[in-house]
């Protein structure tokens, strides 16, 4: 069992609040989106989530754990964080990079074991890698590198795995590309997926379970279906929102105020 849960939590900066006594629960093995507008506080609860920012108020619970009581390494191998705007160190191969991710496993200065190297393989040929292993990631096209720092995320080995907008600056094909290898971790790895996403279709397509927030506080939260078909989606973007079902699948059509 890999679930977070969110109790009371608030988060400030300079004397803003960020996030406001949000309580969620994210359930084990699947996978949870967060949506809202743009100030909503999306950001700052899944890097609070990830452990990488301190809540004001409240607690973040790894099962019936704290998460503030672990060490940053026990969280690295519980939890793995892709942030929006991943910092990849200038020149650093691709298998580097994604070998990056087994570093919780061992010790500071230690070397790679060879259970590692099997992990980062493994990792390569799952995610179509392994020729572009030795490219350097500064030459990859966006959609190649979006699937590098999956890859890193995927190496550290977690079941759960935190996502900030891993579809931004990616075309179509290659949002789908990344986000069908996500679903794949939750269908078939059992993993926990709780990811940021700004396009509300896709967020009903692959998500489980929706979060909505706005103004740092969680509106709504339940079934996909429910939450993208629900007025109070309409309502916190202020503009009306049309669901239309295709093959199956919600697509969310914002209407022109005019019309």
């Amino acid at each position: 069992m890999s679930e977070l849960r969110a109790a009371g939590v608030s988060i400030s900066s300079d004397h803003v609040t960020l996030v406001n006594e949000v309580t969620a629960v994210f359930p084990s093995g699947r996978w949870t989106t967060i949506v809202g507008p743009n100030g909503a506080g999306k950001t700052t609860l899944v890097e609070a989530l990830a452990g990488v920012r301190s809540v004001t108020r409240g607690t973040i619970f790894l099962n019936d754990i704290a998460l503030s009581s672990l060490s940053e390494r026990e969280r690295a191998r519980n939890i793995a964080f892709v942030p929006q705007h991943p910092v990849i160190p200038f020149g650093m191969s691709v298998r580097d990079y994604v070998a990056l991710g087994r570093t919780p496993h061992h010790s500071l200065f230690g070397p790679p074991t060879s259970a590692d190297e099997e992990v980062v393989v493994d990792v390569l040929v799952r995610l179509d890698l392994l020729g572009l292993s030795s490219r350097a990631m500064h030459s990859l096209s966006g959609g190649e590198r979006q699937r590098a720092v999956l890859g890193r995320a995927l190496a550290q080995g977690t079941k759960i795995i935190i996502l900030d907008e891993p579809t931004t600056g990616l075309d179509v094909r290659h949002q789908f590309e990344v986000l069908e290898l996500l679903r794949r971790e939750v269908d078939h790895g059992g993993v926990t997926i709780i990811a940021t996403l700004h396009d509300l279709t896709l967020a009903g397509q692959f998500a489980q379970d929706v979060v909505l927030m706005d103004h740092g506080e969680v509106l709504l939260s339940g079934p996909a279906k429910e939450v993208i078909r629900s007025p109070q989606l309409a309502e916190s973007y202020e503009m009306t929102l049309r669901v239309v079902d295709v093959d199956g699948s919600d697509v969310i059509i914002p209407v022109p105020r005019d019309r």
